[in-house]
């Protein structure tokens, strides 16, 4: 039990590489709060009950990091409409390590023909790392020269403000992936519009969030109206 709990502080520090400061004066920040008891428990001998209040912890840092990758959505268009921002996290804890991801996304409908494009945007290293491969591949010029010479489908490579990724349509399908720092963001269009799904993704500030991720700290929400 010692080393799972070894493990998964591991994996809370990941959740959040960077604990915000609290003045003196201030009110006392839940996440250090739960994270002093859980030692504190765990000192004791309380392992169970150390756990639990770790994983609180990871409970409060992941809803925050929730709300500051909800901040990057691109707004709503005229004549679109969207959806609620669904939400999902995970924290995993082994005695050789861990993982977390956390996820958003958002789902926007075009009033006059209920065409939806739906972006997602995941903080998560270790999902990350299974699309190295095929981020290898289409860093060759030979290869995306082969595919889009074949007629099928059709890939443009994303590089900007430090991202990587890939635009890519066929008959009745396009989509879009790019990778930074941890992070990715994909997005793809119902009804295989590639001008439209140019226009949610030019609209995504991805300067900003990558700007957020360098900061080591969980992406801060943008101010309203910006």
């Amino acid at each position: 039990m010692t080393r799972t709990l070894t493990a998964l502080v591991a994996v809370l520090m990941l959740s959040q590489p960077l604990l915000a400061e609290t003045p003196a004066s201030g009110p006392a920040d839940p996440v250090e709060t739960l994270i002093a008891g859980a030692l504190k428990l765990h000192k004791q001998g309380k392992t169970a009950e150390a756990v639990e209040q770790l994983q609180q912890a990871i409970a409060l840092m992941q809803k925050s990091l929730q709300k500051g990758l909800a901040s990057f959505f691109p707004a709503v268009p005229d004549g679109w409409k969207a959806g609620e921002i669904e939400s999902s996290a995970m924290a995993s804890a082994t005695d050789s390590g861990g993982g977390s991801y956390t996820q958003v996304s958002r789902t926007y409908t075009r009033a006059a023909d209920n065409v939806t494009v739906q972006i997602t945007i995941t903080n998560s290293p270790m999902l990350i790392a299974a699309h190295q491969a095929a981020a290898q591949a289409y860093a060759n010029p030979q290869m995306i020269a082969a595919i889009n010479q074949s007629g099928e489908r059709k890939i443009e490579l994303v590089r900007q403000e430090g991202w990587f990724g890939w635009i890519e349509s066929q008959a009745g399908s396009a989509q879009a992936f790019a990778a930074c720092k941890g992070c990715m963001v994909t997005a793809n269009v119902s009804n295989g519009e590639l001008a439209t799904l140019k226009r949610f993704w030019g609209a995504i500030d991805f300067k900003g969030l990558a700007a957020s991720l360098a900061s080591e700290k969980s992406p801060a929400p943008k101010a309203e109206g910006k």
